[in-house]
């Protein structure tokens, strides 16, 4: 969420680690656009908010960091 886009940099350690990462992998549309990252890694799915409530009915726990 937000900020977490950067994450998917695939220079930093943390995109590095998603890279192999098995799991599922979804990043907002307007928050990759908002970071300025134009291109995402093959893993992730850009989702929209219509999509995100879907992923949230679909999982509902989640763990919030903040």
């Amino acid at each position: 969420m937000g900020d977490g886009v950067y994450g998917l940099i695939s220079q930093c350690s943390a995109g590095q680690a998603l890279e192999h990462c098995a799991a599922e992998i979804y990043a907002l549309d307007k928050d990759m656009c908002a970071a300025g990252i134009k291109h995402k890694p093959e893993q992730v799915t850009l989702i929209d908010m219509d999509g995100f409530v879907q992923l949230s009915e679909r999982y509902p726990r989640q763990l919030a960091w903040y």
